[in-house]
């Protein structure tokens, strides 16, 4: 869907807060002091220049990637956790 779309030359890889202030999501919903939203749910967007998402992954701690099937190759194996999920959503482009 998202990758579809053509892609300009700039992208960035963000997080975004999807506001939600309910008590069924479990261990999904994120706290976060210094965004707007502090309750919600939390991903990783990777946007072009003019702010179009290509491509997004629900924050879901440790096992982000192996709970969206995304392998990782060695190298990406060795960095932190957040580093793994930059580094496969620019893998996507």
């Amino acid at each position: 869907m998202f990758r579809a779309e053509l892609q300009t030359q700039k992208q960035s890889v963000d997080v975004v807060m999807v506001a939600y202030k309910g008590k069924t999501a479990g261990h999904q919903r994120e706290y976060i002091k210094n965004k707007p939203d502090k309750w919600g749910f939390k991903l990783f967007a990777r946007t072009s220049e003019d702010g179009f998402i290509h491509d997004m992954i629900l924050y879901q701690g440790k096992t982000t990637l192996q709970a969206h099937g995304l392998p990782l190759s060695p190298e990406q194996e060795a960095i932190c956790s957040t580093s793994q999920i930059v580094s496969v959503m620019a893998s996507t482009m």
